[in-house]
């Protein structure tokens, strides 16, 4: 009985370290479930699959574009007040 115990913890405790290193790839579910079938080579394989939305790299860049922007015309007006 004391094997199936350590051997469910260590699947749980894979599939939450699964689960950490999904949430920082917008992938949290399969994380966990990759962690738990497949331990450290599925923390692995998480991080070489594709991102699910190829959009949010590019509102990511435009955000980028007109903060970029207000932040040089916000010193232009710096500029024009000295």
């Amino acid at each position: 009985m004391g094997t199936e115990v350590v051997v469910f913890f260590s699947l749980l405790l894979s599939g939450v370290i699964g689960t950490l290193l999904g949430a920082l790839v917008q992938k949290a579910e399969q994380g966990f479930w990759l962690g738990i079938l497949l331990g450290p080579f599925g923390w692995i394989i998480l991080f070489l699959l594709p991102l699910k939305d190829k959009h949010k790299k590019q509102t990511r860049r435009e955000k980028e574009k007109a903060y970029s922007g207000s932040m040089r015309r916000r010193w232009r007006k710096f500029l024009e007040r000295m």
